[in-house]
């Protein structure tokens, strides 16, 4: 089966442009890696820790992010961070998904 889904956890849902973009690396990512034989259905854009504070109790903030890297602002490139998963829901893998 082909990529039936990915689900954007609000992300750029106010930036249709960048949505477009994101979509055609993820549909690329997705063929290049021969996912769908493994029966991949649904790719899910993970949220990443965006602010902790040591703080009782802790405060964790996830969000769903845009383009990140580990060494720079999301606009200098980087990856999207995306879940990979069966038909059923199920975890198959995770990858970051590149520019």
């Amino acid at each position: 089966m082909p990529l039936k889904q990915i689900v954007w956890n609000a992300l750029y849902r106010a930036q249709p442009q960048k949505r477009i973009v994101a979509e055609n690396r993820i549909r690329a990512h997705y063929q290049r890696r021969g996912l769908e034989a493994f029966g991949v259905e649904i790719a899910n854009v993970a949220y990443v820790l965006k602010y902790s504070f040591n703080a009782s109790p802790l405060l964790t903030i996830y969000s769903p992010t845009g383009w990140h890297g580990e060494s720079g602002p999301a606009k200098s490139g980087g990856h999207l961070t995306v879940r990979f998963l069966k038909a059923d829901g199920s975890h198959f893998t995770t990858h970051h998904v590149y520019r």
